[in-house]
């Protein structure tokens, strides 16, 4: 009988430990709450280099630092020869990834907002290249 009680007190110990660990990330903002902007050095996408810049913004619309930010390019049409990588952190919420366009068509950029190992948004865009 005094295995009982001390198994309780384990059992306590435990469920107080998860609690704490399920609410130690929960300033991190949930998907919805979370902006990416997209704009394209150039302005209209070529064939040859251009860079994408991506601003990333918390819920109240301030600059979200400290990201890892990261991109997945490919043709519309295809489902192989990806182009993905790190975005480099510019500061003030800012993220570049220079990229080679290899080909005219429809592109679709995916960009994955990631912090602490929790992927807070993950959103798809249709880009153009001339």
């Amino acid at each position: 009988m005094i295995r009982k009680p001390a198994q309780i007190g384990c059992f306590l110990l435990l469920l107080i430990g998860f609690a704490a660990c399920s609410t130690a990330n929960s300033s991190i903002p949930a998907n919805k709450d979370v902006k990416i902007l997209l704009s394209t050095l150039p302005e209209q996408l070529l064939v040859g280099s251009g860079q994408f810049v991506i601003d990333v913004l918390d819920i109240d619309g301030q600059p979200l630092q400290g990201a890892d930010v990261e991109v997945s390019l490919g043709m519309s049409s295809m489902t192989m020869n990806t182009q993905d990588g790190q975005a480099a952190e510019q500061g003030k919420g800012r993220y570049t990834r220079a990229v080679m366009l290899h080909a005219k068509g429809n592109y679709t950029l995916r960009i994955f907002v990631n912090r602490a190992g929790k992927t807070l948004k993950t959103q798809d865009f249709s880009l153009t290249v001339a």
